[in-house]
């Protein structure tokens, strides 16, 4: 294995070349969803309700050099499913805790240093864990709520070995506090159609890479904070007293900037790289089936 010492990488591409071998895939993590569901709430419930949506999302990641020209992205669909558990206050405000979880693997279309094409996969595994409180005010005829959460995103991100590339495993988690509003175009009692939209701030994001293998540990990334946006629309109808489905589609889009350069030192103490974490665009469209019951 060579190395440049003291030598600015792009470790998303230049770390791919350092070790043709190939590497022991490391199993991702795939637990049982706890919660989910963005935003899934129904003005006709009772003071409890709990919500299970399975669904599909179509993942679109890429990464841009300094210049502005591509990287290397990643592209396919991804199942998941997400839950929801629902408190709403006899005053109509609605307390909720959620989360989901997505995996699969993706096409991976990149290069080597050198400028050599490189296609793989990538397993992913996207986990989002979150608090959320919703209330009404009076706007447009009532049909409007406000709604404000927290929310946890953990990615992990496991770029398969090839016969010219190395695996490179990345962890990427970050903080989500975010405002948002839903309008309510239906509010009868057996169905409900309503479209939002929210704006959110990304806190703290951090992304370790795993170089372990090359004796450079796990180094952590700060990566920029910046702000992203949702915009959605859920339908739901009621088959019995209690008892609900209906559809739930979002479009979520971020992006990280570029982080600052950091330098590692191999574990021996002989040789001392300097990486980065190049400037992220992410879209992701998701839609999944809701099924909902008043408790």
């Amino acid at each position: 294995m060579e190395i440049n010492y003291n030598k600015r990488i792009f470790f998303k591409v230049e770390w791919l070349m350092v070790d043709g071998s190939t590497c022991a895939l490391r199993k991702l993590p795939f637990c049982l969803v706890l919660f989910s569901l963005l935003f899934c709430s129904n003005v006709y419930a009772d003071s409890n309700s709990f919500t299970i949506s399975p669904g599909i999302r179509f993942f679109d990641y890429a990464e841009y050099d300094d210049d502005g020209s591509f990287l290397d992205g990643e592209k396919d669909p991804v199942l998941g499913i997400g839950g929801n558990f629902e408190h709403r206050t006899p005053n109509e405000v609605v307390i909720a805790v959620f989360g989901e979880i997505f995996a699969g693997t993706v096409d991976y279309d990149g290069q080597l240093q050198t400028g050599f094409p490189l296609t793989t996969n990538t397993d992913e595994v996207f986990l989002s864990l979150g608090i959320g409180i919703e209330t009404p005010f009076f706007l447009l005829n009532n049909r409007t709520v406000f709604f404000t959460n927290v929310i946890y995103q953990l990615w992990e991100r496991d770029i398969l070995p090839t016969l010219i590339s190395a695996r490179l495993y990345e962890v990427y988690q970050w903080w989500e506090i975010s405002a948002g509003i839903e309008y309510f175009f239906l509010r009868e009692s057996a169905r409900t159609l309503a479209i939002f939209g929210r704006v959110f701030y990304i806190s703290n994001p951090t992304m370790q890479v795993d170089l372990t293998s090359d004796g450079y540990g796990k180094p952590i990334l700060d990566l920029g904070e910046k702000t992203g946006g949702e915009l959605g629309f859920e339908w739901l109808t009621s088959y019995t007293q209690n008892h609900w489905i209906g559809l739930l589609g979002a479009y979520k889009f971020w992006s990280f900037g570029r982080s600052n350069d950091m330098t590692v030192v191999s574990d021996d103490n002989l040789t001392v790289i300097s990486i980065h974490e190049p400037r992220s665009e992410t879209n992701n469209f998701t839609l999944q089936v809701v099924f909902k019951m008043n408790l």
